[in-house]
């Protein structure tokens, strides 16, 4: 079986990582794909794009500095409660998982 994505060439891709080069990695594979890609660093930095645009899907690293993938999850649906997000990690571990 299959899983169809939503996304398609030209969709609004948000990439929130504090690893500049995941962040590079994801934009520059996300754009070849014909994606506009946006990144960010940091929780506020997420959420500052996610206050001023529309995406079509959001990349998040679960660890982040300060707040968690997850905040960013919770706390985004006011603004973008139609994106999709998918929670990434380097990291795997129960802790991580049980979050």
């Amino acid at each position: 079986m299959t899983v169809e994505s939503k996304t398609v060439a030209g969709s609004r891709i948000l990439v929130v990582d504090d690893e500049e080069s995941i962040r590079f990695t994801f934009r520059n594979f996300l754009e070849e794909d014909g994606h506009k890609a946006v990144t960010a660093a940091s929780y506020e930095e997420g959420m500052a794009f996610l206050r001023e645009a529309e995406f079509d899907l959001v990349y998040v690293d679960i660890i982040l500095e300060g707040k968690s993938g997850i905040d960013l999850l919770r706390d985004s649906r006011e603004h973008a409660p139609n994106t999709d997000f998918i929670v990434i990690t380097g990291a795997p571990s129960v802790e991580t998982a049980a979050n």
